[in-house]
């Protein structure tokens, strides 16, 4: 005889990713966004995720005039919706913070309607290339400076967003205070997605064997800047469960690649995984002690 166990208790969670072609006009792609919702809520997640800068993107010398108000209309939207619905969302908000700069936060809304988590981002994306990309994140945004661990549909999880992922120490960190699930909210940008961001949302799950919920701007937001999409769900062995398109396929007929994807998160296939490749048993702690005196010592431009 099948034991079946309650939902609240199954090792078992459904999450569901939005991709979104966010552009530069907040009440429009709230408007996209909740009906993104409606069609994820049809497929019965626990967990919602969607992408950084779901509020807003454009010029980032507008950042700190477009930012979302805390209790605002996508606080107060987000929060309805989780609480009508009895789901936990996570969503990246750019979000006020000083008359100087903006945040980039993962937020936080639970099936009770109440706030939960909060991540802002610590690794800012900071780019100058003779001739080609110049972008500059911190000019416009305040960087985070501690993690952010806790329950998300009855699992230890913990939250990174988009630049974050090329920081494996952060993830590994996550992964040693316990989390099994890691989401990543990112509006990586089309040209260096095509090289990395696959590999990289692959790595980490096998390096750390969690599951990676990845959700990713998709197409053109500015003249000349378009981000990869392809939002994925990546197991602890690190194979693609769910995939969403690319820019390529973004047209006006299928919503400027608007898209929900969806997988299982389980617990037991995690554990299996753990089991039967015990790399987190056999990390050498004994050996990396902290170099935060070799770091600050470090001339940042040595390397080149």
């Amino acid at each position: 005889m099948r034991c079946v166990l309650r939902r609240d208790v199954s090792p078992i969670r459904r999450v569901a990713v939005i991709q979104l072609n966010s552009g530069n006009n907040p009440q429009a792609n709230l408007e996209a966004t909740h009906k993104l919702l409606v069609e994820a809520s049809y497929k019965n997640p626990d967990v919602i995720v969607l992408p950084e800068y779901s509020n807003y993107m454009g010029h980032i010398e507008t950042f700190t005039e477009a930012a979302a108000e805390r209790g605002g209309s996508w606080f107060t939207m987000l929060s309805s919706f989780a609480g009508e619905n009895k789901l936990e969302i996570i969503a990246g908000l750019l979000v006020e913070h000083s008359r100087e700069k903006a945040v980039s936060l993962a937020c936080h809304f639970r099936k009770d309607g109440g706030y939960g988590l909060e991540y802002q981002k610590i690794h800012l994306f900071d780019v100058d290339i003779p001739g080609g990309v110049s972008f500059r994140e911190s000019s416009r945004l305040a960087a985070g400076d501690h993690p952010a661990i806790g329950e998300i549909s009855g699992i230890l999880s913990g939250l990174a967003i988009c630049y974050d992922l090329r920081f494996p120490e952060l993830f590994r960190r996550l992964t040693l205070r316990g989390v099994k699930v890691i989401y990543l909210p990112a509006a990586f940008t089309a040209v260096t997605g095509r090289l990395h961001w696959q590999v990289l949302l692959q790595a980490r799950a096998i390096e750390n064997q969690v599951y990676i919920v990845a959700a990713n701007q998709v197409g053109n937001y500015l003249k000349n800047k378009s981000s990869y999409g392809h939002s994925m769900i990546v197991d602890p062995r690190g194979k693609i469960i769910a995939e969403a398109r690319g820019p390529e396929n973004v047209t006006p007929e299928n919503g400027k690649g608007g898209q929900v994807i969806s997988a299982e998160v389980d617990l037991d296939e995690l554990a299996a995984v753990r089991r039967d490749m015990p790399c987190l048993e056999h990390i050498r702690s004994d050996l990396w002690q902290d170099d935060r005196e070799n770091l600050e010592a470090l001339d940042k431009r040595s390397w080149l």
